[in-house]
């Protein structure tokens, strides 16, 4: 099958169905194929992209799934920052990949995982934009995870995107120039380490909302000039301790080094920002929280803070104890 037009190449607006050893070329309109249906199978498709920048090659909009994707092909992928090869509009949907679906040489397969345990990513490089508009990795409902000495870059959206993922670790990585570097909510049992974090967009680089339990921040480098490198929002913490140590924090005047947020009636549980350096016209802490009872409870104590915009803001935040910090204004 070829399809050349200013429409879809399949449009699917409901359930159950097989689409298998097509042909998709040089579609100057939208989608290859539009889906927003449940238990949809692709199987041995292979999509010539024409280095046209169309949409997306698959382009799913369903919030639920399943959906599934086996050994398809996508080639000559255009390079518009809106062009994907993969399309998902929610993330946190049942879609299984078996196989190689290939983008240009680049295997979906191991860009997006779903209810996949025990999991080791090592030496990744990623800087390929339009393979997947959710990342270049994306994990969903996973368990005992590691992510070691991989790098993640220009991105449009996201670095690495994480929900519901418990027992994580992630050393010694580099995020640079994503739209966001790294986003999770629901998260259990983080430990952010060693890690290099450089922020190019407008916009948040490691960013945290919607449940996360017991994490620790320790020895990164953040620079991030033009919003925060570090934002914990409502609804983040729900009993467990967050530990924020011996980290860097660099930006310019418009950047933020930690931000905090807490809507009523969600408490931020302790929180320890230790022994962190603050530089080069930044904010270094600053928080919000909507009343008393949202908290945060933060101890801030012997970080420094050196030429920056303000080392601490304290917002409309309560409960937070600043004590023996070195604090240099500009000469």
């Amino acid at each position: 099958n070829q399809r050349y037009s200013n429409g879809h190449g399949i449009y699917i607006g409901d359930n159950n169905h097989l689409i298998k050893n097509n042909y998709f070329f040089n579609c100057s309109g939208y989608d290859y194929i539009y889906a927003s249906g449940t238990n949809i199978r692709f199987i041995n498709n292979t999509f010539d992209f024409n280095q046209r920048n169309v949409t997306d090659g698959i382009h799913y909009q369903d919030d639920t799934g399943p959906v599934y994707f086996e050994n398809n092909t996508m080639i000559n992928v255009g390079t518009a920052d809106n062009t994907f090869g993969y399309y998902f509009h929610y993330v946190d949907i049942a879609a299984y990949f078996t196989g190689n679906n290939s983008v240009d040489g680049e295997n979906m397969t191991e860009y997006f995982y779903y209810n996949t345990d025990d999991l080791l990513f090592e030496n990744l490089t990623r800087n390929r934009k339009n393979v997947f508009n959710q990342g270049h990795l994306v994990l969903y409902d996973s368990e005992s995870v590691s992510i070691n000495n991989c790098s993640f870059e220009n991105h449009t959206d996201y670095g690495v995107q994480l929900s519901t993922v418990e027992n994580i670790t992630i050393t010694n990585n580099s995020f640079k120039k994503n739209s966001q570097n790294l986003y999770g909510k629901n998260i259990k049992n983080l430990s952010f380490e060693n890690n290099t974090v450089i922020e190019d967009y407008n916009a948040l680089s490691v960013y945290f909302t919607k449940g996360i339990k017991d994490a620790v921040f320790n020895d990164n480098t953040f620079n991030c000039s033009s919003d925060e490198s570090l934002y914990i929002t409502s609804q983040s913490i729900t009993d467990g301790n967050i530990l924020i140590e011996n980290n860097s924090f660099y930006g310019g005047s418009a950047g933020q080094g930690i931000y905090l947020q807490a809507s009523s009636g969600k408490l931020l549980s302790p929180i320890i920002v230790r022994r962190n350096t603050f530089k080069n016209g930044l904010t270094g802490f600053s928080g919000y929280a909507a009343s008393k009872s949202s908290g945060p409870y933060v101890d801030i104590y012997n970080n420094s803070f050196s030429n920056v915009r303000t080392a601490i803001d304290t917002g409309s935040c309560y409960f937070i104890n600043i004590t023996r910090n070195f604090i240099e204004g500009s000469s």
